[in-house]
Protein backbone atom coordinates (compact mmCIF):
# COMPACT_ATOMS: atom_id res chain seq x y z
CA UNK A 1 0.00 0.00 0.00
CA UNK A 2 2.65 2.25 0.85
CA UNK A 3 4.98 1.93 -2.86
CA UNK A 4 1.21 3.14 -4.31
CA UNK A 5 1.21 6.40 -2.12
CA UNK A 6 4.47 7.62 -2.82
CA UNK A 7 3.49 7.84 -6.77
CA UNK A 8 -0.37 9.49 -5.87
CA UNK A 9 2.23 12.15 -4.04
CA UNK A 10 4.16 12.65 -6.57
CA UNK A 11 1.39 13.59 -9.23
CA UNK A 12 -0.74 15.53 -6.30
CA UNK A 13 2.67 17.40 -6.35
CA UNK A 14 2.95 17.94 -10.23
CA UNK A 15 -0.72 18.49 -10.83
CA UNK A 16 -0.39 21.36 -7.76
CA UNK A 17 2.54 22.79 -10.08
CA UNK A 18 0.46 22.85 -12.83
CA UNK A 19 -2.30 24.56 -11.71
CA UNK A 20 0.05 27.31 -10.27
CA UNK A 21 1.29 27.49 -13.35
CA UNK A 22 -1.94 27.35 -15.23
CA UNK A 23 -3.55 30.80 -12.95
CA UNK A 24 -0.38 32.53 -13.40
CA UNK A 25 1.97 32.04 -10.26
CA UNK A 26 5.21 31.09 -12.67
CA UNK A 27 7.65 27.75 -11.54
CA UNK A 28 7.64 27.73 -8.78
CA UNK A 29 6.07 30.55 -8.11
CA UNK A 30 8.92 32.56 -9.64
CA UNK A 31 8.46 36.49 -9.71
CA UNK A 32 10.99 36.83 -12.38
CA UNK A 33 9.27 34.48 -14.37
CA UNK A 34 6.41 37.53 -13.75
CA UNK A 35 8.08 40.55 -14.03
CA UNK A 36 11.07 39.94 -17.53
CA UNK A 37 13.25 43.39 -17.29
CA UNK A 38 13.82 45.23 -20.49
CA UNK A 39 16.03 48.55 -20.27
CA UNK A 40 14.65 51.66 -19.27
CA UNK A 41 13.67 54.13 -22.34
CA UNK A 42 12.21 57.03 -21.51
CA UNK A 43 10.05 57.22 -24.77
CA UNK A 44 9.24 53.68 -24.28
CA UNK A 45 8.13 53.67 -21.10
CA UNK A 46 5.67 57.07 -22.50
CA UNK A 47 4.22 54.93 -24.95
CA UNK A 48 3.56 51.48 -23.24
CA UNK A 49 0.09 50.92 -22.04
CA UNK A 50 0.35 51.53 -17.82
CA UNK A 51 -0.13 47.29 -17.66
CA UNK A 52 3.37 46.82 -19.74
CA UNK A 53 5.55 49.33 -17.85
CA UNK A 54 6.52 46.26 -15.53
CA UNK A 55 9.23 45.21 -17.77
CA UNK A 56 11.45 48.29 -17.45
CA UNK A 57 10.53 48.21 -13.63
CA UNK A 58 13.11 46.36 -12.34
CA UNK A 59 15.76 48.54 -14.63
CA UNK A 60 14.43 51.43 -13.54
CA UNK A 61 14.56 50.88 -10.00
CA UNK A 62 18.17 49.15 -9.90
CA UNK A 63 19.72 52.23 -12.13
CA UNK A 64 18.72 55.04 -9.90
CA UNK A 65 17.86 57.19 -12.91
CA UNK A 66 15.92 59.20 -11.02
CA UNK A 67 18.74 59.96 -8.54
CA UNK A 68 19.05 64.16 -8.08
CA UNK A 69 15.90 64.61 -9.90
CA UNK A 70 13.34 67.05 -8.62
CA UNK A 71 9.60 66.36 -8.89
CA UNK A 72 9.12 68.29 -12.79
CA UNK A 73 12.30 66.66 -13.79
CA UNK A 74 10.78 63.09 -13.10
CA UNK A 75 7.72 63.69 -14.23
CA UNK A 76 9.46 64.95 -17.67
CA UNK A 77 11.23 61.83 -17.73
CA UNK A 78 8.37 59.10 -16.77
CA UNK A 79 5.31 61.16 -18.22
CA UNK A 80 2.43 62.57 -16.79
CA UNK A 81 1.67 59.98 -13.16
CA UNK A 82 -1.68 58.21 -13.13
CA UNK A 83 -2.22 59.54 -9.34
CA UNK A 84 -0.17 62.60 -7.63
CA UNK A 85 -0.17 63.79 -4.05
CA UNK A 86 1.56 66.38 -1.99
CA UNK A 87 4.47 64.58 -1.28
CA UNK A 88 4.18 61.57 -3.75
CA UNK A 89 3.16 60.51 -7.13
CA UNK A 90 2.00 57.00 -8.71
CA UNK A 91 2.39 55.16 -11.86
CA UNK A 92 0.59 52.17 -12.42
CA UNK A 93 2.89 49.42 -13.43
CA UNK A 94 1.07 46.50 -14.43
CA UNK A 95 -2.51 45.76 -14.48
CA UNK A 96 -3.83 42.50 -15.44
CA UNK A 97 -5.56 39.34 -14.52
CA UNK A 98 -4.04 36.65 -12.71
CA UNK A 99 -6.65 34.02 -13.24
CA UNK A 100 -10.24 34.46 -14.40
CA UNK A 101 -11.38 35.62 -10.87
CA UNK A 102 -7.75 37.23 -9.55
CA UNK A 103 -6.76 40.40 -10.61
CA UNK A 104 -3.65 42.10 -9.97
CA UNK A 105 -2.14 45.63 -10.02
CA UNK A 106 0.91 46.93 -9.49
CA UNK A 107 1.81 50.57 -8.54
CA UNK A 108 5.41 52.58 -8.40
CA UNK A 109 5.07 55.16 -5.90
CA UNK A 110 7.89 57.88 -5.63
CA UNK A 111 8.16 59.92 -2.27
CA UNK A 112 9.37 63.66 -2.36
CA UNK A 113 10.54 66.18 0.15
CA UNK A 114 7.93 68.28 -0.59
CA UNK A 115 5.98 69.54 -3.57
CA UNK A 116 9.12 70.55 -5.53
CA UNK A 117 11.88 68.87 -3.63
CA UNK A 118 14.01 65.41 -4.86
CA UNK A 119 13.29 61.89 -4.55
CA UNK A 120 13.57 60.39 -0.77
CA UNK A 121 12.17 57.26 -1.49
CA UNK A 122 10.21 54.73 -3.95
CA UNK A 123 8.53 51.24 -3.64
CA UNK A 124 6.75 49.01 -5.81
CA UNK A 125 3.21 47.63 -3.99
CA UNK A 126 0.27 45.51 -5.60
CA UNK A 127 -1.92 43.67 -4.58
Amino acid sequence: MRKILIPSGIFLGLACAAIAMWLGFGWPFDEEGKWPTTPFDSAAWKALPEQQRYVMVRDLISRNIWDGLDRNEVVALLGPPDHEASNRITYFVKRGAVSMSLNETFYLDLYFEDQDGEITRHMVRGN
